[in-house]
């Protein structure tokens, strides 16, 4: 059995942005996820970067991302939206992390 995938994604907003920027996450970015079944399982800002946004999609594995955010991407109302990244972000860093099932805690 494979392990599940996610992606770690931390971004810089541009400054100035971040309300905006939360706002177009929730009400735009999240439903064209929903539509192709790639759950967005946390978001986060950070409270001492305040440009700072990390959020964690959730991937069947690692071997269906490519697959998967071809469907993300591919999607109508995503192109639509043009250049996301150049409209709202200053930098961004993704880290692919797997799933184990290991005990948290003792």
């Amino acid at each position: 059995m494979e392990n599940k995938a996610h992606q770690l994604r931390i971004y810089q907003i541009k400054k100035g942005k971040m309300a905006e920027w939360l706002e177009f996450f929730r009400d735009t970015l999240l439903p064209l996820h929903d539509r192709v079944n790639l759950p967005v399982i946390a978001a986060w800002r950070n409270v001492d970067q305040e440009n700072e946004f990390i959020w964690i999609r959730s991937f069947k594995s690692v071997d269906t991302i490519e697959e998967q955010e071809k469907a993300f991407f591919s999607q109508p109302d995503r192109i639509a939206l043009g250049d996301v990244r150049g409209t709202w972000l200053d930098g961004f860093k993704v880290r692919v992390i797997e799933s184990h099932d290991l005990p948290l805690s003792s």
